[in-house]
């Protein structure tokens, strides 16, 4: 276990990428059959493959993230892990435009963070969420003016839109409300029918890799 575990992190040094999946994948299983799906050591080597995985598959990589948290936080062992877990879930879900997930993550992350004395995490936690929210004021913004020109808002959902002014009582996010708010009673049902079905990567996909 230790052999491979070696053997994977030289891969990533090199940036192996694709192999350093592979044995990343070798080791979990490894890990499994050693000390049992359970065990801090195999949670360990969940978030391993996870890290690798997120930014093709964020979906498998946030299943991952969370298999290997919830050993995390039933072990002594892998208290230290659960705030750098949570924060890579953030990221994960930042991926997939599931904005509203993100910032509940960072929050979980910061939080977690706080009760270790991790200052790393706690301000990579606040500097990525003040960066969601910017990116959730935005995608308002352009909705707005979207209305407001008579184009169709692109698959967003007002009411996903609305709920996001509950992420953060930030000035410029507080001002759009207004706007939405305005503008949705001048156009008044017209753009109902134009609403895509609510979901949370409803925003597009111009949010990825920011």
């Amino acid at each position: 276990c230790r052999a491979t575990k070696l053997h994977l992190v030289s891969l990533v040094k090199c940036r192996r990428h694709a192999e350093a999946l592979t044995i990343a994948k070798e080791y979990m299983a490894v890990a499994i059959r050693a000390y049992g799906p359970r065990d801090a050591h195999a949670a360990m080597a969940m978030n391993d493959v996870a890290t690798l995985t997120w930014r093709r598959d964020p979906n498998r990589g946030l299943a991952l993230y969370q298999q290997a948290l919830d050993v995390f936080r039933q072990t002594p062992a892998g208290a230290r892990q659960v705030a750098p877990t949570l924060y890579n879930m953030g990221l994960a879900a930042t991926r997939v435009n599931k904005l509203r997930q993100s910032i509940g993550y960072f929050k979980a992350a910061r939080d977690a963070a706080a009760a270790t004395g991790d200052r790393t995490t706690i301000s990579s936690c606040e500097r990525m969420s003040s960066t969601v929210v910017d990116i959730a004021a935005t995608k308002i913004q352009r909705w707005v003016r979207d209305c407001l020109y008579g184009i169709a808002p692109s698959q967003t959902s007002r009411t996903d839109l609305c709920s996001t002014l509950t992420w953060s009582d930030k000035d410029d996010v507080a001002s759009t409300a207004g706007d939405i708010m305005h503008t949705t009673a001048v156009l008044g049902g017209a753009n109902e029918a134009q609403d895509a079905p609510e979901s949370d990567d409803a925003f597009g996909s111009e949010t990825t890799d920011r």
